[in-house]
């Protein structure tokens, strides 16, 4: 019989969707990291892709990440019966509960390992495909892949596994395991975060589950060639990991066997059913109800839709999973202001600014998780407890369920943010910092995290509908989680096609939002159209009685648009459109979009081009600057009108000058004394003036230029501009000339330089040779220069550059400041701009 029951489940788990979906996710996304270069989880461009160290890593990374694959299989044989219903017909069967509940594991387990061997099997495939760098493939090793398999992947899925089989066979509840599941995951990196010191590496190698740590422990002192040929051996600390999980993972195994029974006592939730109201003679007492007539109003339905989203709250709030995720976000929001409310060692001042940074830090994955399981508890609880045929014969319209469900999730993430805020404002007071920020608390937290996770979802909510399975549809939303960052890595950076994508609102003390907020808006608004489009989809295409095949929902749909309807989703494609073409403009016709990899090529045809003709051409040194810089933080602009002193310091005559600038300058006028532009590369910043007559050696020439630096719109990355409204902050480098090129240029990466076709770059110069002794470590046109600089800016603002204040003055509605230095100085240097506060002090008069 035993035999029996493992091929059942073993057969009934291989034939259904979810295997076939995670095995074809898994495969794909792992030969995606491991074929495409830009992705990178255990390798490096010293680390094999296919080395044993890379094979472990990415093992490990996919069990943390696939935790969820032991969950499914073997949580659903133990919870199937009683979801399908058919406990009552198979538990009258002459079967053994403990031959049940063992075959229904091993079928699982097989199952589990199954699904998960596509990752090494990915990793064989990827390896051998023809358009890999071949120096970055190693030999194909079997034993390599079955140490992975065997001694991290296997285990850390039985181990995960196991304590999600014991939490369904306790409380027979999926909800209860998906919390325990995210109570797992949430522990696991707290911990993990808390316990990084060196002092407690011991303690994790063998503490930690998964063997992270352990793993980690035991390779911290390979080098590249070892990580690339040797596995670390089973023993010591990694031996003993290890066993005591397996252990753990055995006892639970036991334990299970020994406590699991057919019949699971309920709690008596109601008293007598079916008693019959009586007089007080005893007799049977009929009671005439009133007459009532079903309405359909506007008015009824809304009051039905606030029934409604007070049910879903109440069905939210009275769940022992609610305060459990609610005490987690104690728990984890606790571990990040007590472990890392320090520097380098360095305790901060507990400012708002910074606890939000950690909350937004430490926090952001464990609401993503929230989202992911809650989404599937929302949507499939009435089906769970078999109660849905009678909630959908009721007459409530389907976007009734559907918004209140939402609302719902949006009243767990609110509880978990007010939790995780007023702990960590009552940590601010005990640490004797009173300044608390409430209204950047509700500002940030909203714009940084509860957006987008509303946006997530929507999306997850989608996702639950369309698959017409809970495991599809929270394995559909963390494909979309990874897949963006996969998408990221090859070049599909744009925010426009990234769900939720944004380019980001940094916050600072000084500057506020700034100028970010309203970028961030246009982005939360095209997302939010897109979000309501999901949320009708979601509404038409949701399930009333039993479940409909999604093929046949679809071909429905285009008769299921109302009147409101329609114009809610034309309204919402209509603003997509034009704030999807809005942020396009700005973000790819007024400012330049080049995704990493066109960046790498444009670095490489540069080095090409100008890098090996130019790089060690004699040419003169700066040895004297004067810039004039006009700061505009209201427009985000600057600029600036300079003077530099060329001196020839070689031993040969110099008939060319070479300047070049960075992307980010507009150049308005260059010059040289005595030459003539001769040729220029405009988009590669590359300017050649020829003298009249050669710079011989000693010789100084003036070179004056006028550039400016603007930042019109917005980017789809990259808007941490160097001037802001207050606290603006920038060095030469960004627009001023620099004579020459610099090898600071080139593709530094070796991985990126051999996908070129570029010869491995020079890191350093042999120590004997005297040609190099005479360069400055920062740049090669100049070594000590003197400076001087007058520096305008708003009239509420104080600059502040190197050197010393010789004169202040007001001209208008501006505000200039000379500073001069009174020796020479390394030709790198700042102009800063803010609404600074003053403080005064004597120092021997």
């Amino acid at each position: 019989m035993l035999a029996d029951i493992i091929r059942f489940e073993l057969r009934y788990q291989l034939k259904s969707p979810v295997f076939i979906s995670v095995f074809a996710i898994f495969f794909l996304l792992t030969f995606g990291a491991i074929t495409i270069d830009q992705i990178q989880i255990g390798s490096t461009s010293a680390v094999n892709i296919n080395s044993p160290h890379a094979i472990i890593q990415t093992i490990l990374v996919w069990t943390l990440f696939g935790m969820f694959i032991p969950t499914a299989f073997l949580v659903s044989g133990i919870l199937r019966d009683s979801s399908f219903n058919t406990q009552e017909l198979f538990y009258t069967t002459p079967v053994r509960e403990r031959d049940y509940l063992i075959g229904r594991f091993i079928g699982g387990a097989f199952a589990s390992v199954l699904a998960f061997a596509s990752v090494p099997l990915a990793i064989m495939l990827g390896a051998i495909m023809p358009w890999l760098d071949p120096d970055l493939i190693g030999p194909f090793v079997l034993g390599h892949y079955a140490y992975g398999m065997f001694v991290f992947g296997v285990p850390n899925l039985m181990i995960a596994g196991m304590l999600m089989f014991s939490v369904a066979n306790l409380t027979r509840s999926n909800m209860l395991t998906y919390v325990a599941l995210v109570s797992l995951l949430i522990v696991y990196f707290v911990a993990t975060e808390a316990l990084q010191n060196p002092q407690y590496r011991n303690l994790m190698a063998l503490a930690d589950p998964f063997g992270f740590s352990t793993y980690a422990e035991a390779t911290r002192y390979y080098t590249a060639g070892e990580r690339n040929t040797l596995v670390p051996p089973l023993e010591g600390q990694l031996l003993a990991n290890r066993l005591i999980w397996l252990g753990v993972a055995a006892a639970l195994f036991a334990f299970n066997v020994v406590i699991f029974r057919f019949r699971k006592a309920g709690l008596k939730l109601f008293g007598r059913r079916g008693a019959a109201a009586t007089s007080p003679s005893g007799e049977i007492e009929h009671i005439v109800l009133p007459r009532t007539a079903p309405s359909f109003s506007r008015g009824a339905i809304l009051t039905l839709f606030g029934s409604r989203v007070w049910f879903e709250i109440k069905g939210v709030v009275f769940n022992v999973a609610f305060w459990v995720l609610l005490a987690l976000g104690i728990f984890n929001t606790l571990g990040a202001l007590v472990f890392t409310v320090s520097a380098y060692g360095t305790p901060n001042y507990p400012v708002t600014r910074i606890m939000v940074d950690l909350i937004v830090g430490a926090f952001s994955l464990v609401p993503l998780i929230v989202i992911i399981f809650y989404s599937s508890e929302v949507i499939w609880r009435e089906r769970g407890l078999r109660f849905n045929e009678v909630i959908d014969a009721t007459p409530a319209p389907s976007w009734v369920f559907v918004f209140s469900k939402y609302i719902a999730m949006l009243c767990v993430l609110a509880g978990l943010f007010l939790v995780v805020t007023l702990t960590t404002m009552l940590v601010q007071l005990m640490r004797g910092y009173a300044d608390v920020e409430v209204g950047q608390y509700i500002q940030r937290l909203v714009i940084d995290i509860g957006l987008p996770l509303a946006l997530i979802a929507v999306l997850a909510i989608f996702f639950q509908v369309l698959m017409n399975n809970r495991w599809l549809g929270m394995l559909a939303v963390l494909i979309v989680f990874i897949g963006s960052l996969v998408l990221d890595s090859i070049g599909f950076e744009h925010n426009l096609y990234d769900f939720g994508g944004r380019p980001g609102a940094p916050h600072s003390d000084m500057n506020g939002f700034g100028h970010f907020l309203a970028i961030s808006a246009w982005f939360y608004l095209y997302w939010g159209a897109i979000s309501v489009i999901l949320l009708i989809l979601s509404y038409l295409l949701w399930n009333r009685g039993t479940l409909t095949p999604i093929m046949t929902r679809l071909r429905r749909l285009g008769g299921s648009f109302g009147p409101a309807t329609a114009i809610v989703g034309l309204l919402s494609v209509a603003t997509a459109v034009s704030v999807g073409g809005w942020i396009y403009y700005n973000t790819v016709i007024v400012n330049d979009y080049v995704p990493g990899p066109a960046a790498e090529r444009r670095a490489a045809a540069f080095e090409r081009g100008w890098g090996e003709r130019l790089l060690d051409l004699p040419q003169p040194k700066i040895t004297d600057v004067s810039v004039d810089v006009d700061i505009y933080p209201e427009t985000r602009r600057y600029e600036a009108r300079g003077h530099y002193t060329l001196e020839n310091k070689t031993d040969a005559p110099i008939s060319r000058v070479w300047l070049s600038y960075n992307e980010a300058a507009i150049i308005d006028r260059h010059e040289v004394d005595n030459a003539s532009l001769a040729e220029f590369d405009a988009d590669s910043g590359i300017y050649g003036f020829d003298f009249e007559t050669a710079m011989q050696p000693g010789e100084r020439r003036d070179l004056r230029f006028a550039v400016r630096v603007e930042n019109p719109g917005f980017r789809n990355t990259n808007n941490v501009s160097s001037v802001n409204h207050n606290g603006s902050f920038f060095n030469n480098y960004e627009a001023m000339p620099s004579i020459g090129v610099s090898q600071t240029a080139f593709l530094q990466d070796p991985q990126a330089r051999r996908r070129q076709g570029l010869e491995p770059i020079q890191r350093a110069y042999a120590l004997e040779d005297e040609s190099r002794w005479r360069e400055h470590y920062l740049r090669n046109d100049s070594d000590f220069v003197s400076f001087r600089t007058i520096v305008s800016t708003s009239h509420d603002q104080i600059a502040v550059a190197p050197g010393y204040l010789e004169r202040e003055w007001d001209e208008g509605d501006r505000r200039y400041f000379e500073y001069v230095m009174d020796a020479p100085i390394l030709n790198f240097y700042s102009w800063l701009s803010a609404r600074y506060a003053v403080a005064e002090r004597d120092w021997n008069g």
